[in-house]
Formats: structure tokens, C-alpha cells, sequence
């Protein structure tokens, strides 16, 4: 995720009026990463990007949702992984605790989507995590994944941001 690459930052009927998808270094708050997940590198996806120093709530997503959805990419066989690094944080404001980001997955391009799953999870860290395609999509090669943060709540703070997202496929054929 050092670069904007083929994704989308906004899909129809986003209404964030803040806080939107970003490519870039994140600016640290107490609900924001200061720095992207990858030991190399310096840029990931977040929602919005608060000016050094600014207060917790300052870019943050407000009234509505953003999301950020993947080009398009060939998962192959029962035996591919989608695994990328989430930050999440919904645990401040007025409204704590009353948000989630849904991330979810296609296969036919971004017809219909899958839930892999709905993100409550404040752990003021990167986390991991990793699926196997087939257990949510019939693989193809017209595969996206896409990451939905949301603030439905006036008074909430919620962040999100995603590094490091890989497709896996394990070839297990004996010889």
C-alpha cells in the first residue's frame, strides 16, 4: 500500500462529510496509527489524516461512510488466502463503541460482496488477519476486497486503516 495503485478511494452513495480513504504516511492521534504497519516503507491507507498536533476528533470519519475497494485480482484454486493488516479505532467521542468497518469480498468484480467480517475490535495496534477465499467466494479472476468505515453516530470517533494486503494461493500437488 505505498502507492494508490488501481485502488478506489470513495464508492457510490459514500456521504462522509470527513475522515475519507487516503493514500498516505499516517498522522498519529490516540485513535490513529502515527505510522503504517510495513518494517519498509512509510504509506498505507487511512481515513483522513489529522495535522501534526491536531486533537483526536480533527479528520476523523463523520456522518456517513468511506470505503476502499481493491483493483481487481486472480485468486486461483480452493487454496488462496486474501491477509492484510487492519487498524481500527471506534472507542472515543461521545458515542464510543457504536460503529464497525464491514470488509468484504467479490468475485465477480464488485457486483455482489461477501462479508470476511464486521470490524468492532479497538486494539489501538495493527492487526492481521487472513481468510481463505473459497470459504466466503468461489474463486476467479475477477476478485476485490473492499473496507467499509463508517460513522453512523454523531459524536463518535472512528479511524480505520489497512497495510499490507496480499493474495496467497498454495499449490499442494504431489509429484
Amino acid at each position: 500500500c505505498e502507492a494508490q495503485g488501481g485502488w478506489s478511494l470513495a464508492a457510490a452513495g459514500d456521504n462522509a462529510a470527513t475522515g475519507t480513504w487516503i493514500n498516505g504516511d499516517p498522522v498519529g492521534t490516540t485513535a490513529q496509527p502515527e505510522d503504517d504497519h510495513s518494517g519498509s516503507g512509510t504509506r498505507c491507507f487511512v481515513t483522513g489524516n489529522a495535522a501534526a498536533g491536531a486533537s483526536v476528533g480533527t479528520n476523523d470519519i463523520d456522518g456517513g461512510t468511506t470505503t476502499l475497494t481493491s483493483p481487481v485480482f486472480a485468486a486461483s484454486g480452493s487454496n488462496s488466502f486474501i491477509t492484510y493488516w487492519r487498524w481500527y479505532s471506534n472507542d472515543q467521542g461521545s458515542a464510543p463503541n457504536e460503529d464497525s468497518m464491514p470488509v468484504q469480498i467479490s468475485n465477480d468484480g464488485g457486483t455482489t460482496w461477501a462479508t470476511l467480517e464486521t470490524v468492532t475490535e479497538n486494539a489501538n495496534a495493527w492487526v492481521q488477519r487472513s481468510f481463505r477465499v473459497a470459504d466466503f467466494a468461489a474463486p476467479t479472476a475477477s476478485m476485490r476486497i473492499r473496507f467499509v468505515a463508517r460513522d453512523l453516530l454523531n459524536g463518535s470517533v472512528v479511524e480505520a486503516g489497512v497495510d499490507d494486503v496480499q493474495v496467497i494461493s498454495y499449490d499442494c500437488t504431489v509429484a
